[in-house]
């Protein structure tokens, strides 16, 4: 636990990770829910707890240590808006209502994902979004090698496959490409 600690949640992240332009793609609205799927140590908690004053964030894993570790996280710095969802491998076990699901180097880990985003589309509103954030292919200073990266492309297909559009593709990060699916932007 502490390695994961020590990695995913090292100050040096923010320079290359850029939270809160992360968390801009997302266009939340104050109260809006978003999920936080596969929220790890909940490096993204606390940006997404401020974007979201009268909503609230779902911090998800399949991981209860992990989950202990974003609650004491969240209790810590006194956001009050965040609750942790234990998952299934093969269910993300969200509640109705979620306005905005965000996955941030974790698509890969997700098995028989078609069907996993249906299911996780049932839970959205209409006009609800799936944000992926994951690495891009080559060689750089962080990241997992490309044996366990996909081409944007090809979380696009599984996505329209799923159910839903991409209303937007984003490249400015400099190790990660983000990608904006819905049902409303086909």
């Amino acid at each position: 636990m502490t390695h994961w600690v020590r990695v995913f949640d090292d100050p040096s992240r923010d320079a290359w990770q850029r939270p809160a332009y992360v968390v801009g793609l997302l266009a939340l609205s104050p109260s809006d829910t978003v999920a936080d799927l596969g929220t790890g140590t909940g490096y993204f908690v606390p940006h997404l707890s401020k974007a979201v004053p009268k909503g609230q964030v779902l911090a998800v894993d399949v991981e209860e240590k992990l989950l202990e570790h974003v609650r004491q996280r969240a209790h810590k710095a006194g956001l009050g808006n965040v609750r942790t969802v234990l998952a299934k491998t093969d269910d993300a076990t969200l509640p109705g209502g979620v306005s905005v699901v965000l996955l941030v180097n974790t698509y890969h880990h997700i098995g028989k994902r078609i069907a996993y985003f249906r299911a996780v589309g049932e839970r959205l509103g209409q006009t609800g979004r799936v944000v992926i954030v994951d690495f891009k292919l080559g060689k750089f200073p962080v990241g997992p090698p490309d044996s366990h990266k996909l081409a944007p492309e090809k979380v696009e297909q599984e996505l329209t496959a799923a159910g839903f559009g991409r209303c937007k593709r984003d490249d400015t990060l400099p190790y990660q490409y983000a990608l904006v699916f819905s049902r409303a932007c086909r």
